[in-house]
């Protein structure tokens, strides 16, 4: 199959104990803990078919404790991969992507604007894969759409002030592979996500579509447990309403898009492509 999931056998829970957080005014409090938090303010690019703009992000309780960890996780995976198809592992800190031959991107977010909502979409070092951080991708208080995209190499600003995309030349793999899990609580939306391939044939800022955002999609489902994910590039599919509808060119890649429908509450981790 060209879309798979690598379930790892588990003779024991691994699950993290953290605090439980609850939000009382502007502190983040739990039993022998507390800490003061602010709304932060941000300038968002954003990943989709409308303009640049900015909005209030607020603090979002975390729904649930970490995802387990399989007894055959990210770092027997990591051990035998080539260093340079790695796309992130979050380790720095920040959403800047790994700097590899041709690659210098880091991580978009986009939502719909005309609807107000929350979102975190951040290096996060509450939970990982592998290391000490792991992405964190999460939004509540709308339905509508969001997206988070490991965008492949920086795009500089055009003369209308909108991203200019830039070509990413792949055709040395065969697809990306991916750690990702849900929380579990019931309140955080389903665990079944969107995720694919955006080109310069989709690109919402690309001149080379026409009807643009028909990405290249196919659809993984999430657990509490960290899972292994390899999406292959066969198996991606434009849904229909793009123009053009052209077969995915391995040459011209743009970014790896995770699209869940809010709301939401998942983390990401080890993103590689995969050989031929």
């Amino acid at each position: 199959m060209n879309l798979q999931h690598t379930p790892e056998p588990r003779d024991f829970p691994q699950k993290l104990n953290r605090p439980r957080w609850n939000l009382k005014g502007n502190a983040l409090v739990s039993k022998g803990w507390m800490c003061t938090v602010h709304p932060l303010r941000v300038s968002l690019l954003l990943a989709g078919m409308v303009g640049c703009g900015s909005v209030t992000v607020d603090p979002i309780q975390v729904h649930g404790p970490c995802p387990g960890l399989p007894i055959r996780g990210p770092s027997d995976y990591a051990a035998t991969a080539p260093p340079d198809a790695l796309i992130t592992d979050f380790e720095t800190g920040r959403i800047d992507l790994y700097k590899a031959v041709g690659r210098d991107g880091s991580w978009i977010f986009g939502k719909d604007t005309s609807v107000l909502g929350n979102v975190i979409y951040k290096a996060d070092n509450a939970c990982a894969a592998r290391g000490q951080y792991a992405g964190h991708f999460a939004a509540s208080g709308f339905n509508t759409w969001a997206n988070w995209t490991a965008v492949f190499r920086a795009q500089p600003m055009g003369d209308a002030g909108i991203s200019v995309p830039l070509p990413y030349d792949g055709r040395a793999y065969s697809g990306i592979s991916f750690w990702a899990a849900s929380v579990s609580d019931a309140d955080a939306g389903a665990a079944t996500i969107p995720v694919g391939i955006t080109t310069m044939d989709t690109a919402w800022n690309s001149l080379d579509c026409t009807v643009c955002s028909d990405n290249y999609m196919t659809e993984v489902s999430l657990t509490s447990d960290w899972r292994r994910f390899v999406v292959s590039f066969d198996a991606v599919k434009q849904a229909g309403f793009g123009k053009p509808q052209t077969p995915l060119d391995r040459s011209q890649l743009v970014g790896f898009m995770l699209a869940p429908t809010p709301p939401f509450d998942m983390w990401i981790d080890d993103v590689r492509f995969e050989g031929l």
